[in-house]
């Protein structure tokens, strides 16, 4: 949650950064002259008292909020987590700034991170190379279901559509019906008919996962163009992964035919969205996108030094590492996430993990442990120890 204000408020005795992060965190209110009133201008009392009780109940109450060498970085300290904290104050004390960075884990000692890892689903892969050199894996090869990190493949193919100046990053495509899916993302919301600059749609279909963009792009590039590793069909379209989850039948058919077949099934699907119940389903073993962590750690740093595209950090300290390239992806039993790293030494780093599972994962504690392990270089070569 980032909050951001300018300004002053009235003349009032300064409070304790570390009093007003603990008391905001714990709730479940607190006063209003807590944030500076440039705040609620953008963010009303009710939304920001909504947002922080969400975090409370993911990570617990702060038993404790611990400075740290830069006087706008506090450590907010729950029984199971530590959750960095950027925050600013106004003369006054007010905060006019408040952004909480990915959990830290605090039951699993570095050295002992990677094997924890391996223990949380029935199905778990990782790699951890440094310039071209493996430093830890765990069914590296095995290609398990990793959601949205496939839009690794089709960026792979725009890129080289522009490399072969078949494409321009700055020309505009026009979304049309047959793009819309499902969130995530939020092009699905804007008119058919639309033009878009298309470095903004690869950039929303990493940043932010859009099925809507992919679905778009793999209609530009053609579909039959974005094979992933193994396969003799093209990979899914989103649309097309939402219609054979809603439909047992149908996925049935769908795993049991060979290319042709596959294609005919894929054909015949409606135009209409299936229910939106009927896609919130646990993973539909085999209507899903299967590559191993060594293949993903290939792609990624195949397309890492494209410019625009990968503004988003995910759950590495972004301040912490010189570059990084990120893309995961999750359904209910699903999570994969893949960097491509590089730190202040000029040294490359590929981090790719995955967890099946027939039943839903505990997402937050999953999401911490990464963090935990790539919040600096230094924390990953501890976790080699």
């Amino acid at each position: 949650m980032l909050v951001v204000a300018s300004g002053s408020a009235g003349a009032q005795e300064a409070k304790s950064p570390v009093d007003v992060l603990k008391k905001v965190w714990n709730g479940p209110e607190f006063d209003a002259d807590d944030f500076a009133p440039e705040v609620y201008k953008k963010i009303p009392k009710e939304l920001l008292v909504s947002i922080l009780s969400e975090q409370r109940s993911i990570y617990g109450p702060a038993v404790d909020v611990a400075p740290t060498q830069d006087p706008h970085k506090f450590l907010v300290e729950t029984k199971s987590y530590t959750i960095p904290t950027l925050l600013k104050q106004n003369k006054d004390g007010q905060l006019t700034g408040l952004l909480f960075r990915f959990a830290l884990v605090k039951d699993v000692k570095h050295e002992d991170l990677l094997d924890h890892m391996k223990q949380q689903a029935p199905k778990q892969s990782f790699l951890l190379m440094q310039n071209d050199k493996v430093h830890a894996e765990h069914n590296s090869d095995d290609r398990l279901a990793v959601g949205s990190a496939f839009k690794l493949y089709v960026l792979d193919q725009l890129a080289q559509r522009v490399r072969d100046g078949d494409l321009s990053w700055q020309e505009k495509i026009t979304l049309e019906q047959r793009h819309i899916s499902y969130p995530g993302g939020t092009m699905q919301n804007e008119p058919v008919g639309k033009k878009f600059v298309l470095l903004d749609v690869a950039r929303n279909m990493i940043e932010i996962s859009d099925n809507t963009a992919t679905d778009l792009l793999m209609d530009l590039v053609g579909q039959e163009n974005v094979m992933l590793p193994g396969e003799t069909s093209p990979a899914l379209t989103t649309q097309q992964l939402f219609h054979l989850k809603a439909d047992e039948k149908t996925a049935e058919a769908y795993r049991q035919a060979g290319p042709e077949e596959r294609a005919r099934i894929l054909a015949a699907l409606p135009a209409q969205l299936p229910p939106i119940n009927k896609v919130s389903v646990p993973l539909t073993e085999g209507i899903e996108w299967y590559i191993s962590n060594r293949e993903l750690c290939k792609i990624v740093r195949k397309v890492k030094d494209i410019k625009g595209i990968f503004v988003n950090p995910g759950v590495a300290e972004p301040d912490n590492w010189v570059a990084y390239a990120y893309k995961g992806g999750s359904e209910i039993g699903v999570l994969n996430m893949t960097y491509a790293l590089e730190d202040d030494d000029g040294n490359s780093w590929c981090f790719s993990t995955t967890w099946n599972d027939e039943q839903e994962l505990n997402i937050t504690y999953l999401l911490a442990l990464v963090a935990t392990l790539l919040e600096s270089p230094a924390s990953v070569q501890a976790a080699l120890q």
